[in-house]
C-alpha cells in the first residue's frame, strides 16, 4: 500500500510543472487540476486499493486511522494502536469505543 504507482509519479511531476506555471502567472492551475484528478480517478483508485488490500486479511493490525475506519466499514476485526500524539485514541474514544470488532491497544 505504501508504494507509489507509476501514475502517481507522473502526476507528481506534472504538478511540479503546474506549480511553476502558477508561480509565474499567479494562477491556480495546480489546485484546479489536482481536484479534478482526485475526484475523477485517485479517490476511486485508493478506495479500491484499500478494500482489495484489507479484504485479503482475516484480522488487521493498524496504527493508521483510515485503515481502522475502512476495517469497520468492511466489518473486519482489528487491533487499533494509538499513534505518538493520541489521534487514534481520541477518535476511538469519540466514535469507535462501542464497536465490538475493535481491540484498542495503548
Amino acid at each position: 500500500m505504501e508504494k507509489i504507482s507509476q501514475v502517481l509519479t507522473v502526476f507528481s511531476q506534472f504538478q511540479q510543472k503546474l506549480t511553476r506555471v502558477d508561480n509565474i502567472c499567479s494562477s491556480n492551475l495546480n489546485n484546479f487540476f489536482t481536484n479534478i484528478m482526485y475526484q475523477k480517478y485517485f479517490r476511486k483508485h485508493f478506495i479500491r486499493s484499500g478494500i482489495s488490500f484489507l479484504s485479503s486479511y482475516s484480522y488487521i493490525y493498524t496504527t493508521r486511522l483510515h485503515v481502522g475506519i475502512l476495517s469497520v466499514l468492511l466489518n473486519k476485526e482489528f487491533s487499533f494502536f494509538d499513534n505518538s500524539y493520541g489521534k487514534n485514541k481520541s477518535f476511538y474514544d469519540a466514535w469507535l469505543h462501542d464497536v465490538n470488532i475493535i481491540k484498542f491497544i495503548k
